[in-house]
């Protein structure tokens, strides 16, 4: 995502007519979220090990993420909020089962 100064000016810093500290941090803080996503996304795991399908609602997410616009974060957010609920379902089921064995 080292591109994304192509979708929002405000990462170049240096023109005045599209910089602002708010513009710039919002769009610093989705594309890390948006990287991370992807890097879930590709590695098969965030919590726990992550099924296919979640894999790429995940994916899917992270490009929206990384797309500007808040419109655009709240679909990715709206996207990944199933996969974090399967992932902490996961640990607290890995959990449980591990307090049973002992």
């Amino acid at each position: 995502m080292p591109m994304v100064f192509v979708y929002s000016p405000a990462m170049l810093i240096v023109l005045e007519e599209y910089f602002t500290w708010g513009a710039f941090l919002e769009t610093t803080l989705s594309c890390a979220l948006g990287v991370a996503m992807m890097a879930t996304a590709v590695s098969g795991y965030f919590i726990g090990h992550m099924p296919w399908i979640f894999r790429i609602l995940i994916g899917i997410a992270a490009l929206f993420m990384v797309a500007p616009g808040l419109t655009s974060d709240m679909y990715a957010l709206v996207l990944a909020l199933p996969v974090l609920i399967q992932q902490v379902a996961a640990r607290r089921r890995e959990g449980n089962a591990a307090n049973i064995a002992t």
